[in-house]
């Protein structure tokens, strides 16, 4: 039987292959920006972080360096049909 538990923004997965329970944990992306923002926080270390969401400092790091490689993406001007077919996932072709 499956072991599933819900956390504030994460479910585990259940029993491993060998019977053991494994402490993988899903988040979603609201409780990732909510962990994310809480840490950029000025007032705030990521320690105190770490304790009050229950996540991993690694975890939290890399939160952070894939929030802050795709904010840039958030404020592409949607004027621009370049910008906006690449913000859309479309590549650019090369015509030459």
């Amino acid at each position: 039987m499956l072991n599933k538990r819900t956390r504030e923004g994460g479910e585990e997965k259940g029993s491993g292959s060998n019977g053991e329970h494994t402490q993988a944990v899903q988040y979603t992306a609201e409780y990732k920006l909510k962990v994310v923002l809480e840490s950029l926080q000025r007032d705030t270390t990521i320690e105190e972080v770490r304790t009050k969401f229950g996540v991993a400092t690694s975890m939290i790091h890399r939160w952070r360096q894939e929030f802050q490689a795709k904010a840039s993406h958030i404020f592409v001007d949607k004027r621009n049909p370049k910008q906006k077919a690449q913000a859309q996932g479309y590549a650019l072709s090369i015509r030459r």
